[in-house]
């Protein structure tokens, strides 16, 4: 019983012929994102952009980046909500 209670690092089943999953790294300030960069968006806010939508930033601010989201529109958007896709 123990035996099965361990965490393991990776869930997710590997099938040979497809690639590994690409992981996202969070963006704690603005230092680490620059204007032009490609995000994807993480929050989760009633009457905001979709969860994982993507898109490029316009402009970096103190507490949040200007992030043209396509469709969406372009939003203000606190750094927290923000991830920097993994390059494959």
């Amino acid at each position: 019983m123990h035996g099965s209670l361990t965490k393991r690092r990776n869930p997710q089943l590997r099938m040979s012929g497809m690639p590994a999953p690409a992981g996202l790294r969070t963006v704690p300030n603005g230092r680490d994102v620059a204007q032009g960069q490609k995000v994807m968006y993480l929050g989760k806010v009633t009457g905001g952009p979709q969860y994982g939508a993507r898109g490029t930033v316009v402009q970096t601010l103190r507490n949040n980046a200007l992030v043209d989201l396509g469709k969406a529109g372009t939003w203000r958007v606190p750094y927290h909500f923000l991830a920097l896709p993994e390059a494959a």
